[in-house]
């Protein structure tokens, strides 16, 4: 159960760092492309400049996050689902297989009778 409990936390961290790699990456892109967009405007002044890449970094970073999280949720959705699906296929198999091995009781049963020799 321990192992069990460690191997939980262990993926938890993971995801946790994956989640963390991809905002950083995703801030590293977004400030690169607002960078490349910053260079087509020459008019601009470094403090507009500097103030349209701050707000676009920020923009798509709430996006970024929203977009996650709508992933996120599809993810335990279908994870849920998944879930629903094996317990009832589970289900359908203890029913059959108890279905099964009460009709080869029942055939031995019948089979062992008629091997008894009548009296």
């Amino acid at each position: 159960m321990a192992a069990r409990e460690a191997a939980r936390e262990a993926a938890r961290g993971v995801d946790e760092l994956e989640r963390y790699l991809l905002r950083r990456a995703e801030r590293h892109n977004a400030h690169a492309d607002a960078l490349s967009f910053t260079a087509e405007l020459p008019w601009l002044t470094p403090a507009q400049r500097e103030e349209v890449v701050r707000l676009y970094v920020r923009e798509r970073t709430v996006l970024a996050r929203h977009t996650q999280r709508l992933i996120e949720a599809a993810l335990e959705e279908t994870a849920a689902r998944d879930a629903a699906a094996r317990e009832a296929l589970r289900r359908r198999m203890c029913v059959t297989v108890s279905a099964l091995l009460g009709a080869l009781a029942l055939a031995l049963c019948l089979l062992a009778l008629a091997l008894i020799p009548p009296r």
